[in-house]
């Protein structure tokens, strides 16, 4: 209690003191020479020769404009750059799913023939086929039938257009 009384009375004191007013001049000198660097130093000419630009405010403006331009031409690119491999990803597993599917129906034809002729062992009229062959067989059926899907549309085709 007693510090804060004797705090009260040295800001009450001080409130009350007047700086010297007529000395202000010399004051402002003394700090302006302390803090003023000379032009024939070197270090500091070489940091206002560097950071002279910062001085035009037009220039200025135009800098930071340019660097939100160029964040914005890199932002752009990048979502380009995103957007392509997601639609190459999507084009490779399309093929890849699309290639399984067709590798899978091909083996499903080849174990449901090789079932049938391993059931029908017993039979007299029953052929042994190899599996390389009953592969190669699956195989020209699949072409043949392409084929035939092809040649089919190109028909239907030819009598589109000739209505």
């Amino acid at each position: 209690m007693n510090k804060e009384k004797e705090i009260e009375r040295s800001i009450e004191r001080l409130k009350g003191y007047v700086p010297e007013t007529g000395r202000r001049n010399a004051i402002i000198d003394s700090v302006m020479s302390a803090t003023y660097i000379e032009k024939g130093s070197a270090y500091p000419g070489i940091l206002s020769y560097i950071f002279r630009w910062a001085e035009y405010p037009v220039l200025r403006k135009a800098l930071v404009t340019l660097s939100f331009i160029l964040v914005l031409v890199f932002t752009g690119q990048q979502i380009l750059i995103i957007n392509r491999i997601d639609k190459l990803e999507g084009r490779v597993v399309e093929s890849t799913t699309l290639q399984l599917l067709e590798h899978q129906g091909r083996n499903v034809l080849i174990k449901s023939a090789i079932k049938t002729s391993a059931d029908d062992r017993d039979n007299v009229d029953s052929i042994m086929v190899a599996n390389k062959d009953l592969r190669s067989l699956v195989e020209s059926y699949n072409r043949l039938q392409k084929q035939y899907t092809d040649l089919e549309n190109l028909y239907r085709d030819k009598v589109k257009s000739k209505l």
